[in-house]
């Protein structure tokens, strides 16, 4: 059984190529062969689409790509470095040297983390002397506030 949708296609298809256009002033069945003999032949090597950026790396070591995190090496942590960003991987290089390799992630808003990178940072750190930062501690002063009103006379 045939579907309306497919038929009306159908039609427009036999009706519109062989009326004559207003803005052509022909049919455009008739320009099909002068369009096809104006168009050029593809290179024989097409050009690289890849996105490529050289950028200084920050000190938290990852780069963006639109609204992604890439985690890189810390290594490479203040140098220039190449990003490369194709369909499927983002590649980051320091000289000849990769620094990051990840898939790519189409998602938004994500953060991609190779965990060697983790280590590789907690190692400098500890080296450097610098303390892990605290999380989830509740040792935090609370200051007396009756202090504030008798300052200001309100007790």
């Amino acid at each position: 059984m045939t579907d309306a949708r497919s038929l009306a296609g159908e039609h427009v298809g036999r009706t519109a190529n062989v009326r004559v256009h207003s803005g052509l002033r022909c049919r455009p069945s008739d320009r099909i062969d002068e369009d096809l003999a104006a168009m050029m032949v593809l290179p024989p090597v097409l050009p690289d689409m890849d996105s490529h950026r050289d950028l200084r790396l920050p000190a938290d070591h990852w780069v963006r790509h639109h609204t992604n995190d890439y985690s890189v090496h810390p290594k490479a942590v203040g140098r220039r470095v190449h990003l490369m960003v194709d369909d499927a991987s983002v590649v980051v290089t320091l000289g000849r040297e990769v620094v990051a390799r990840h898939d790519r992630v189409l998602a938004t808003h994500v953060t991609v983390t190779d965990p060697a990178h983790d280590r590789a940072r907690e190692a400098a750190r500890a080296l450097a002397g610098v303390p892990k930062p605290l999380v989830g501690t509740d040792d935090v002063e609370v200051r007396d506030l009756s202090v504030y009103d008798r300052a200001t006379g309100a007790a």
